[in-house]
């Protein structure tokens, strides 16, 4: 019989107290196993290339590298490290519940948004799903995206929080890359072959790629393959922003 693979956690918050409870809920679950935790982002990106890492937790609001910045900085690793066969999953666990922090998060290309008052249960399944290729976002972030996705998200993810010096430039350059695109392209002057339009409106109902093969009579590579060159041709970070931009985008159409 083959063992489960162990999903490899890191968890980065600089409060203790929070992040010793995340720690013992995961290592409690025979699927997790936490390799490291860390108060501070910039020790976490020291050690990136150290460590078994499948999914990365981080806090938003951290004193020396905010959970924007620190994630633009894994996201910018995984889109330049060719090595690693599978890009680490990266989710926001926060007790922020601020519109646009959550839309900068999303901008920024974050695989999920959760608030630390969730319920631990909740807490498991949504970090599974994120794994298998899924967003996991808190009840409020699904309400708040529903709400703004076909008319305000544009303006909302280039408008995130007020940042420290050491921030703006990271998150301004991911706001506004975001931004420009959801703007000014359209599916017909991107190149979109029917296959990419298909997955990506699969995307949009939260399908994940397992179920988007399948749905599409394909392999789960193959979708992998479509997913990448939609972000490419996109220039978006996740698959969230993906299904932000379908239904921002005028020329997409959905039904």
């Amino acid at each position: 019989m083959t063992a489960t693979k162990l999903i490899n956690v890191i968890v980065v918050d600089d409060h203790p107290l929070f992040r010793r409870g995340v720690v013992d809920l995961l290592n409690e679950h025979p699927d997790f196993q936490v390799t490291a935790d860390f108060d501070d982002g910039h020790e976490f990106l020291q050690h990136t290339n150290l460590l078994p890492i499948d999914l990365v937790l981080i806090d938003l609001h951290m004193p020396k590298l905010s959970g924007l910045a620190l994630l633009k900085a894994i996201k910018t690793d995984n889109d330049s490290n060719n090595t690693k066969k599978d890009p680490l999953k990266v989710v926001i666990i926060t007790a922020s519940d601020d519109s646009s922090e959550f839309f900068s998060a999303i901008a920024g290309g974050a695989d999920g948004y959760l608030l630390k008052d969730s319920d631990p249960n909740d807490i498991i399944s949504k970090l599974h799903s994120v794994i298998e290729g899924n967003i996991a976002l808190s009840p409020t972030g699904v309400t708040r995206l529903a709400r703004h996705m076909s008319k305000d998200i544009d303006t909302l993810m280039s408008t995130p929080y007020q940042p420290t010096n050491e921030q703006t430039t990271i998150e301004k350059t991911v706001s506004e890359k975001n931004t420009a695109v959801m703007n000014n392209s359209s599916t017909s002057t991107l190149n979109l072959t029917e296959r990419e339009r298909q997955t990506l409106k699969l995307i949009t109902y939260g399908m994940s790629n397992k179920l988007i093969a399948r749905e599409l009579g394909i392999s789960d590579g193959t979708v992998k393959v479509y997913v990448k060159n939609l972000l490419r041709k996109l220039n978006l970070s996740s698959r969230l922003a993906l299904a932000a931009w379908a239904h921002a985008n005028a020329d997409f159409p959905l039904e």
